[in-house]
């Protein structure tokens, strides 16, 4: 089975690069072998005697996939000399030698032994659309070994019309799969953007159920058992419904056919506003081959694509890399822990030195880095493996008596929702159904509970907590979310029931039958940004007095009232909880303010009274006329450049 993998033929050039070189590139298309023949040949060479291969696969479905697959290739369950390590879960032992991680656990590997002692192989499993040529050249001039592929042809089938992102492509979907299986053999592979096109395709197809036909979805939500289910094949002809998840990495065996939807779901994080947003977006040209050459592993296929051939030559070249659009708050960490900062590494590409710095506020906020040093609670955050929002919820919750409840909320804030979208946002309903109280979870579905309940199983582990802290405190659930997202504390807007008012001072927005219509103070955990106003996905009621507002006096110029406002303040971020008069103001103070409203708001000619006006004009006649002796220049703009003396 191996020696018919594409990869087999580079090997002797991957040998003998790997003796002479510290760091080669190996470059071959998806399906090739990369991911499961390299590692298991390696481990055969002298030079790594007893020590470790450890190889990073980005995503958890795949690791998973990959291990399995070289364990089975040596006659082995996995956690014998093949296994792997992602986030909660691990399948190791004494004897492992091939050791599949995540990123999340590589990092942190690395912060604790820079070396890897022990590892005498670090294999990174990395886009296959990345351009060699400059990855080489990043690194220093490395060596690159090609291996050429044996795909078979696809032919290209496009749509008279596109699916369009801003509408449903279920429908379409649905119906490009019914001509596939009247028109081709083999097994369907289908892109879709989510889990809820995912869910509405195969609620349109639920009529081909049985008679030979299996319907499996794929997407890194589903249990271990439904992933190989769709992965593996079965006794009859499949279609998998897939996320972008399959297009690399991962080998769905049987695959002969592709239904493409041309749409990808992308996170974008707008490090400006502190939020994230979910867009439905085109794929790039890139994007497309992989996905079509799915369909050319076996032997020649089709690739049905719901989009025109124009739309396919006006389509983006290459996707955006991920850094671009990321949430750095982990990065940002990570770079304190490692002592450095992001000027002195080579990036490949380098993040936007706005938003890192932007994240490093955060941080700062958070208590977790001094300036660019990171701090003792830092440190601890960083240890539970979690995002920094998470680790911050946790341990100050544990402080607070309420770690049982902090565990309950980190869970539900990082999985997917328990509750349908008819509950509306409140997270202190998921609480409870988490519970067992309240609105049964028909969301997630029977599994989605189960799998929230165990991830908030394992915090409470982390946090080592003797006993159940903070079960009956749901009242608390604002408070605990403020900790993690305090510049989202939201305040109603004055003569609204649905539109709200972030700490950032941007603005957020309920569904209008939503029942915390009703809270004057939301602490809001999922807001998305695409629109004007965000809209809340998820929030508790806030008890405002149990946050510690900040102090500033503020005196500026109140150009709708037009006076000069004297106050000091109580904020939360942007959001003035209340207000008194300052007793006194500098004179000077006032006099740079008032000078600054004249010159930007061309307050000059109001300020003047008649008098004044023909006064000026008698002098600017007398100026006119060439007696100037004496006589100052009162045009309008040498009043407004000197406003600040007189």
């Amino acid at each position: 089975m191996s020696d018919a993998l594409p990869v087999v033929d580079a090997l002797p050039a991957l040998r003998d690069a790997l003796q002479r070189e510290r760091i080669v590139i190996l470059t071959a298309p998806p399906g090739a072998g990369k991911s499961t023949l390299v590692p298991l040949e390696a481990r055969r060479e002298p030079w790594l005697g007893d020590q470790r291969i450890v190889m990073l696969e980005p995503r958890r479905l795949a690791a998973r996939t990959v291990a399995a697959r070289m364990a089975s290739q040596i006659g082995e369950a996995v956690g014998g000399r093949v296994g792997y390590r992602i986030r909660r879960e691990s399948r190791v032992s004494a004897a492992t030698r091939i050791e599949v991680v995540t990123e999340g656990i590589l990092t942190r590997a690395l912060l604790a032994q820079p070396d890897l002692g022990g590892c005498g192989l670090l294999i990174f499993i990395m886009s296959a659309t990345l351009e060699e040529a400059a990855l080489a050249r990043a690194l220093g001039g490395v060596p690159i070994v090609t291996s050429a592929g044996r795909s078979f042809p696809v032919e290209i089938a496009y749509a008279s019309d596109d699916v369009q992102p801003d509408r449903d492509a279920a429908l379409a979907v649905a119906a490009a799969i019914r001509r596939a299986l009247r028109a081709t053999e083999g097994d369907i592979l289908t892109f879709l953007p989510g889990t809820s096109e995912i869910s509405r395709v195969a609620s349109g197809l639920a009529d081909l159920k049985g008679g030979g036909l299996d319907i499996r979805p794929l997407h890194g939500e589903l249990t271990i058992e439904a992933q190989q289910a769709a992965i593996l094949p079965g006794p009859h002809r499949r279609v998998v419904l897939a996320t972008n998840i399959a297009e690399t990495s991962l080998t769905i065996e049987g695959v002969h056919v592709v239904v493409d939807s041309g749409l990808a779901r992308v996170s974008r994080f707008d490090s400006g506003l502190g939020l994230s947003r979910l867009d439905t977006v085109r794929i790039a040209r890139d994007n497309a081959d992989q996905r079509a050459g799915r369909a050319g592993r076996l032997g020649p296929g089709t690739a049905f694509r719901l989009w025109t051939e124009r739309t396919q030559a006006s389509l983006a070249a290459s996707r955006a890399p991920e850094i671009v659009d990321a949430d750095l708050l982990p990065l940002a960490l990570d770079l304190a822990i490692w002592g450095e900062t992001d000027l002195s590494l080579a990036w490949i590409t380098p993040p936007q030195g706005g938003a890192l710095a932007e994240a490093r506020h955060i941080l700062n906020d958070l208590g977790a880095i001094e300036g660019e040093a990171v701090t003792p609670h830092g440190r601890a955050i960083h240890e539970l493996g979690v995002h920094p929002r998470i680790g911050h919820l946790l341990i100050e919750g544990r402080r607070l008596g309420l770690g049982g409840l902090a565990a309950d909320i980190a869970a539900l804030i990082e999985e997917r929702d328990i509750l349908p979208r008819d509950a509306g946002a409140d997270l202190t309903l998921r609480v409870e159904a988490l519970r067992g109280r309240g609105r049964s979870s028909a969301g997630g579905g029977a599994g989605g509970i189960a799998r929230v309940r165990e991830v908030a199983r394992d915090h409470r582990s982390r946090l080592k907590l003797e006993s159940d802290q903070g079960q009956d405190a749901t009242d608390e659930v604002g408070r605990l979310v403020a900790l993690a997202y305090p510049e989202r504390v939201a305040q109603r807007r004055p003569g609204s029931t649905d539109r709200y008012r972030l700490a950032t001072g941007r603005g957020a927005k309920l569904d209008a039958a939503d029942p915390l219509t009703h809270e004057e103070w939301l602490a809001v955990a999922h807001v998305d940004a695409r629109d004007a106003e965000g809209r809340v996905f998820l929030a508790a009621p806030l008890d405002v007095s149990t946050m510690k507002p900040e102090t500033r006096d503020v005196v500026a110029w109140d150009g709708i009232r037009g006076v000069l406002v004297a106050q000091r303040e109580r904020r939360i971020g942007e959001l003035v909880l209340d207000a008194k008069p300052l007793p006194s103001v500098p004179e000077d103070t006032r006099v740079d303010i008032l000078a600054g409203a004249i010159r930007t708001e061309g307050l000059l000619p109001q300020m003047m009274s008649d008098a004044a006006l023909a006064f000026q004009a008698r002098v600017m006649s007398l100026r006119v006329w060439g007696r100037r002796e004496g006589l100052p220049d009162l045009s309008e703009a040498a009043l407004v450049a000197s406003v600040g003396q007189w």
